[in-house]
């Protein structure tokens, strides 16, 4: 539980562009835990973050995120990989091995090539998405003998993942010693306590960095995104997940959005600040898109907050039938209420499913305006040069590079700059 009132440390400049201007937003309190204390969320008057600006000091930080209920720290458990002997899954295991092989480079897997390339099918997307774990962006090309790191681990449950589909070290961050002790009992991983600059980990160390809604969890997503680029070797992969603070969800349910999340999320981001974010960290955007996935269960839990419903990561929630209208509503763009109370413009209301290619200097005006109400976004970031071809077709996006085709709806690349060749 929550301290009743915590020690603070108040932002007097925007963590992205170090503009002291802002704009408020919200006064909020811990409506996962029901603390007592209430945080003011603002917005940058220069570059458009959205941030908590009396936040609580680090040490007080610790304590809204309990080891007995916080999501991210519930028990771990070992992955046991292509082990079932049922006929259901040894008729689902080839198909499995192929996509991770051909596709992600999983090659001592096994599989074959044409089972990969019948699941890149449009309307098989779903199927190749169960594939790979749900993943998406969050499942690294293989590295033979490869490092990865999870930056805001948990429980240890993603890395187990990774050292049972072969990579060769496994590293976890995370803030929870109790969580931590418990990865390394039951999972048999590395992990450490701490920040990651805190660490000192050596430069050039690992081959693919994963951060899964752990960037709006940072007070200075600067100084991480600068560190991870140091870790990262030539050639390395980061993967990044954050909530979308324009998605439909935030702009129907304002301060009751879930994940506002306050003070938990201490930034929050949308297209063009996450793409700054990662430009002025050595970075260059190549690819910028975002995903609906998960829009229909946070409007659910959004609506519960609104209506003071508690909710609880241990126990399975039930909605009230009145609920599941108004979350496909807002999840779809039909009929929603923005915070104001008014209805959402035609054009804003669409939600399609086009991914959208960029380049560094420009956008898709039409594009952008789709994956503007899109609830996730998805970022891969790596050292190599710019992928050999990019094409938006329809509402699929096509992206060829080198040996293999992905088809994916949602993807964010990031390249290095003056590297050598992809």
């Amino acid at each position: 539980m929550a301290l009743e009132r915590c020690e603070r440390a108040p932002v007097t400049a925007c963590p992205l562009c170090r503009s002291e201007g802002a704009t408020k937003l919200y006064r909020t309190r811990d409506a996962l835990y029901a603390g007592a204390d209430a945080f003011d969320v603002v917005r940058c008057k220069a570059c458009g973050l959205v941030y908590v600006e009396d936040r609580p000091s680090d040490a007080a930080l610790r304590s809204f995120y309990p080891s007995d209920s916080y999501y991210a720290y519930k028990p771990p458990v070992p992955y046991a990989l292509f082990e079932s002997r049922a006929l259901p899954a040894r008729l689902w295991y080839p198909l499995k091995r192929s996509v991770l092989a051909w596709d992600f480079g999983y090659e001592h897997l096994g599989g074959h090539r044409s089972l990969a390339v019948c699941l890149r099918l449009p309307f098989l997307h779903w199927l190749r998405r169960r594939a790979t774990f749900r993943l998406d962006v969050l499942l690294p090309r293989y590295v033979k003998n490869g490092s990865l790191l999870e930056v805001g681990c948990g429980s240890g449950m993603y890395l187990a993942l990774m050292k049972a589909l072969g990579w060769k070290r496994v590293v976890g961050v995370d803030i929870n010693q109790e969580a931590l002790e418990r990865a390394r009992q039951v999972l048999d991983v590395e992990v450490h306590c701490g920040s990651l600059p805190a660490l000192k980990l050596a430069a050039g160390s690992f081959d693919a960095v994963s951060l899964s809604h752990t960037l709006e969890h940072v007070g200075d997503p600067v100084a991480l995104l600068t560190e991870i680029h140091r870790l990262l070797k030539p050639g390395g992969q980061l993967a990044i997940v954050v909530p979308n603070i324009d998605s439909v969800s935030s702009h129907a349910y304002g301060v009751d959005w879930f994940h506002l999340d306050a003070p938990r999320h201490l930034v929050s981001f949308n297209r063009r600040t996450l793409a700054a974010a990662v430009t002025q960290t050595g970075f260059t955007v190549e690819s910028l898109g975002s995903s609906p996935q998960s829009s229909y269960l946070l409007a659910l839990l959004s609506l519960n907050r609104r209506a003071r419903i508690p909710h609880s990561d241990r126990v399975e929630p039930r909605f009230p039938a009145t609920f599941h209208a108004r979350a496909r509503a807002s999840a779809f763009g039909r009929k929603a209420v923005t915070g104001d109370g008014k209805r959402p413009r035609m054009s804003e209301r669409r939600v399609s499913r086009a991914g959208a290619v960029l380049n560094a200097a420009a956008a898709s005006s039409a594009f952008e305006q789709a994956e503007n109400f899109f609830e996730a976004q998805d970022i891969v970031a790596t050292e190599k040069q710019p992928l050999n071809t990019a094409d938006t077709c329809g509402n699929l996006t096509f992206i060829e590079a080198s040996r293999h085709v992905r088809f994916e709806i949602r993807r964010v690349y990031y390249h290095r700059r003056n590297v050598g060749k992809f």
